[in-house]
Order: C-alpha cells, then sequence, then structure tokens
C-alpha cells in the first residue's frame, strides 16, 4: 500500500513538472512567432522604403538627395540590429516621411500616395505586433520565475525576455 502512495505520488510530480515545462515552452515559441511577424512588417517597412526612394529620386528639386538619405536610412537599419538603434532609424525615417509630405509634387503622386498608405498599414500591423510581443514576453517571463521552471529554465539556460 505505501509503494503505491509513493508510487502516486511520484507519477503526479512528474506529471505536474512536465505540464510546468510545457506551458514554459509554449510561452516561449508565442514569443518566438510573434517575433517573426515583427521581422517581416520591418522586412516590408524597407521594401516600402525602397519603393518610395525610387518613386522620390525621379521628381526634381532635391529628388535624388532625399532619395539616397532615405535609403542610407534603410541601410543603416538592415546593418544594426540593435532593437535601440533601430528604434532610432525608424523614428528618423518617420520625421523624414512628414518632411517629405511638404513637398506638393512629392504629396501629390498616386505613387507616393499609394505607398504612404500601404506604410501606414504596416506602421498599425507592426504597432500591434510589438504590443503582442510585449505581453508574451511578460507572460514568458512570469512563467520563467514559478517553481519549477525557474530550475529547468536554469538548467536549459533560456534568457529572459526582453520588452521592445
Amino acid at each position: 500500500m505505501e509503494i503505491v502512495v509513493v508510487v502516486l505520488l511520484v507519477l503526479f510530480a512528474i506529471t505536474y513538472i512536465l505540464l510546468r515545462y510545457r506551458r514554459l515552452v509554449m510561452a516561449k515559441k508565442k514569443v518566438d512567432e510573434i517575433k517573426v511577424i515583427i521581422d517581416t512588417c520591418i522586412k516590408q517597412r524597407l521594401g516600402i522604403v525602397q519603393n518610395l526612394a525610387s518613386i522620390i529620386s525621379a521628381f526634381p528639386n532635391q529628388g535624388k538627395e532625399n532619395a539616397n538619405y532615405l535609403l542610407k536610412l534603410k541601410n543603416d537599419y538592415i546593418l544594426d540590429e540593435d532593437v535601440k538603434v533601430g528604434q532610432e532609424i525608424n523614428d528618423r525615417i518617420s520625421k523624414f516621411m512628414v518632411i517629405l509630405s511638404r513637398y506638393p509634387y512629392i504629396k501629390n503622386s498616386q505613387q507616393y500616395m499609394y505607398m504612404q498608405q500601404i506604410m501606414a498599414n504596416t506602421e498599425v500591423t507592426l504597432k500591434d505586433a510589438k504590443d503582442k510581443y510585449n505581453q508574451c514576453v511578460e507572460l514568458y517571463n512570469v512563467e520563467k520565475k514559478k517553481i519549477p521552471n525557474n530550475i529547468i529554465s536554469t538548467l536549459l539556460e533560456y534568457d529572459d525576455g526582453e520588452l521592445i
């Protein structure tokens, strides 16, 4: 009788640990999935920046100069993997887009207006994905600190998720 109780307690403990570990893995997987969505949005945004640069370069009066600056910002963004620097470059691109909208010949271009609309949609999707990512990271970090996940995550060298 005592052996049965011990065996049941051991099985219960193992089941509990496995279920907790599964929740940790699922939380980490969700963070990774959202990160892929963010990366896709950023790549789409950079493609839009490339298209805008080619549209702007066709215009007289500083069109080529503005296009080159926009491409430089895009290339800086691609080269730098740091999230903080990427955010700064994002801000510079956004400010530059506001400056470009002051030029009436660019602002009234159908191609430019279409690309602006696509850019706005991408920005909304990107913002939503970043918000969802931060929520998932917070859930993952909380799950990681629960017992026995804290022991498991230490053994498996799981890092804390970083907020964007």
